[in-house]
């Protein structure tokens, strides 16, 4: 039997039934596991029906990349291995041992002989002087210079290259110094289109740059040699003198290894040799990432041409 408050419950849910909202949701935009399969299966499919397609753009791109092997400019390496003079260590020795009472008498004696060296074989002073020394100006701008004629082609001189981009360009594309950390050996490298040059180039370098220290060290020594003689000669006392001779007698060896050493910098461990292979391009890689590329940019095109039919077909249909 049915009491009033049953009858006021059932009028209450019904009340609340008649309000709930019922969202249909179409079975076409439930994401399964299925239609998942289905569509990597569609999209194999796709590429599978365009394989023809995919085979001539990977064709043209593969083709492309070996006319760029074949036909781009060959560039030979030529290094040499560079350990440091004998002589600076001695001279290293001597700095230890008396540069505080150098410094007092205001001689300097230099500590670090190899990192200067690598330094100056880096400066821009030192490629100009190469440069300008070797005429290498026509050689690094060939496609400038008419050798028929001995002249520039570009008449004016503020359009043509000079010696600025000279440096630029064989400070960045030509040279290369590094140094191992472990042993101290310096590697010096040069990549030119004429292998010989390129070997030659490096001979030149480190003779340049050996001539250059030499010299520097003659200029230092003498100096400093006058310098000791005269403190020598106004000086009375005997303990001073002493350290003033031993200060003299480091600086008249530097005077004599300068003048009878040629590799007062460095000395070549190797030779630098005649490439015969060039170092770049790398035709073997440049075809296979050309191809690569092919493939994936035919597999991109090939997907984008099917949204855009499938998009186009929608929109008709609507």
């Amino acid at each position: 039997m049915e009491t009033p408050e049953d009858d006021v419950v059932d009028k209450s849910n019904d009340s609340i039934r008649d309000r709930m909202l019922v969202y249909a949701v179409p079975a076409d935009s439930m994401v399964t596991k299925e239609s998942a399969e289905i569509d990597i299966a569609t999209l194999i499919q796709i590429i599978w029906g365009r394989k023809l397609v995919i085979l001539g753009i990977v064709a043209i791109f593969a083709a492309a990349s070996l006319v760029l092997a074949v036909f781009s400019t060959e560039w030979y390496l030529s290094d040499t291995l560079l350990a440091p003079a004998e002589s600076q260590s001695d001279r290293s020795r001597v700095a230890g041992s008396l540069g505080g009472l150098a410094g007092l008498a205001g001689i300097s004696i230099e500590d670090d002989q190899s990192a200067e060296s690598i330094a100056i074989l880096k400066s821009r002073d030192f490629t100009r002087s190469f440069i300008k020394k070797h005429n290498l100006l026509p050689v690094l701008f060939s496609d400038e210079w008419d050798a028929a004629t001995g002249k520039w082609r570009e008449e004016d001189s503020a359009k043509r290259s000079d010696i600025r981009d000279a440096i630029a360009f064989f400070d960045e594309d030509i040279r290369s110094v590094s140094q191992n950390s472990e042993n101290g050996l310096v590697t010096l490298s040069v990549t030119w289109t004429d292998p010989q040059l390129a070997a030659d180039w490096v001979n030149g370098m480190v003779t340049a740059l050996n001539e250059q220290m030499r010299q520097r060290a003659l200029t230092e020594a003498e100096f400093n040699i006058e310098f000791l003689e005269e403190q020598l000669s106004q000086t009375s006392m005997a303990i001073l003198q002493q350290s003033l001779a031993n200060v003299l007698e480091g600086e008249l060896e530097r005077l004599m290894l300068a003048k009878g050493d040629k590799e007062y910098a460095f000395r070549q461990l190797d030779t630098p040799q005649v490439s015969k292979r060039p170092d770049r391009p790398k035709r073997a890689l440049i075809l296979l990432v050309g191809t690569i590329l092919g493939g994936i940019c035919a597999i991109f095109y090939t997907l984008l041409e099917f949204a855009l039919k499938r998009q186009s077909a929608e929109i008709s249909s609507a």
